[in-house]
């Protein structure tokens, strides 16, 4: 009910600011709804019909929308890396296999290694199955599961600016 009443009151607002003088300024208008709705309702209805976010984001790095650029490959993996386009082409059960080797990695390797791992899938995850594969996949829990580790002061690993950074990388 209390919605309706918002919605009802944001359409008068409209409606009132459709029929006010043109030379009249936007603060009078705010002013006189204000007084007319009283401060708490009147910041409700501008809360609601307020724009978050104005602009659209692009999407980086996708390849359906963009020309994909050529990544370095990190060397030191200690597993054998699988191509971009191997990872979009093999069945699922082996996609598990593999992304349970890079979550060992990441889980118990040294921070290098973590770094170098998180590279990696920061480079495969360009493609939009396989950034739902790994979001909808324990490393997702794994990654936010060390961010807060790290705030929590729990582990040294956690600690190292590289790796703060790679993993905010990764989740965007």
């Amino acid at each position: 009910a209390a919605a309706a009443a918002a919605a009802a009151l944001a359409a008068q607002a409209t409606a009132q600011a459709a029929t006010a003088q043109p030379a009249a300024p936007a603060t009078s208008q705010a002013g006189s709804l204000r007084a007319r709705f009283g401060a708490a309702l009147f910041a409700r209805v501008r809360e609601l019909s307020t724009v978050s976010e104005p602009g659209v984001r692009p999407i980086s790095r996708n390849p359906h929308i963009e020309e994909p650029e050529n990544l370095e490959m990190p060397s030191d993996l200690p597993f054998t890396p699988m191509r971009l386009e191997d990872v979009c082409t093999r069945p699922h059960a082996e996609l598990e296999v593999f992304l349970t080797k890079v979550y060992r990695c990441i889980a118990q390797g040294t921070p290098e290694q973590k770094i170098s791992t998180l590279k990696y899938l920061e480079l495969i995850c360009c493609h939009m199955q396989v950034a739902d594969l790994v979001v909808n996949s324990s490393l997702l829990k794994l990654v936010v599961r060390i961010l807060h580790a790290r705030r929590a002061g729990s582990t040294a690993a956690a600690a190292a600016p590289g790796l703060r950074a790679r993993l905010l990388s990764l989740i965007g």
